[in-house]
């Protein structure tokens, strides 16, 4: 919808006796009151955080891991930005489910296994699928997230030229260090990817 949020400077505590940490946007700019769609395409950090502290860093963890998001993920504003580490198999899993109307597929690296005559000797099975968002949030979600694509600042713009129904969601992290994408071709038989690039040393 026509949601807005501000995007602007807001410092968030980062635990007990720790100083307050002062939110930057990539682009070191504020926009001001903008669309929800516009601060989820762009990557506005200030935005996003402010949404986090709105909605409780509690209710976002929890939706983060309903989502299939794995690690011992900390309940701050910052995670909303990730400030906590996942790993690409756990995004894979969470954005899946924008994608599908909101069931949560269990991602696998290996469907079946044959032996050298052909015979199956191992097969995943039935694998259950299970609903973590309503019809109405993850389409909503989606649409936001098609926003990286077709909007003229969205981080995902160099996509509009693949002809699929992409949503995609980009993200770094601080310095550049690491980088990544989640893409997912929308609809109940699409695939989701997501790439990261970066190294294990930091």
């Amino acid at each position: 919808g026509n949601c807005r949020i501000l995007d602007a400077p807001v410092a968030v505590r980062m635990g007990r006796g720790m100083p307050r940490h002062w939110i930057d946007n990539y682009d070191s700019r504020s926009l001001g009151w903008i669309e929800l769609w516009r601060a989820l395409a762009e990557s506005r950090n200030q935005a996003t955080v402010r949404l986090a502290a709105y909605i409780s860093p509690e209710k976002l963890v929890e939706l983060m891991v309903r989502l299939g998001l794995d690690g011992d993920i900390e309940a701050y504003p910052t995670t909303a930005i990730g400030a906590e580490e996942v790993t690409p198999l756990g995004l894979a899993a969470a954005y899946s489910a924008f994608a599908n109307g909101g069931w949560r597929v269990r991602p696998y690296v290996v469907e079946r296994v044959l032996d050298d005559k052909g015979k199956e000797i191992y097969n995943i099975g039935n694998r259950k699928s299970e609903r973590v968002l309503s019809d109405e949030v993850a389409n909503g979600i989606a649409k936001g997230l098609r926003h990286t694509i077709v909007w003229r600042s969205g981080t995902a713009r160099r996509l509009a030229s693949v002809n699929l129904p992409l949503i995609c969601k980009t993200g770094t992290t601080n310095d550049f260090r690491d980088a990544w994408i989640v893409c997912s071709v929308y609809g109940e038989g699409g695939i989701t990817v997501a790439v990261w690039i970066g190294f294990d040393g930091n």
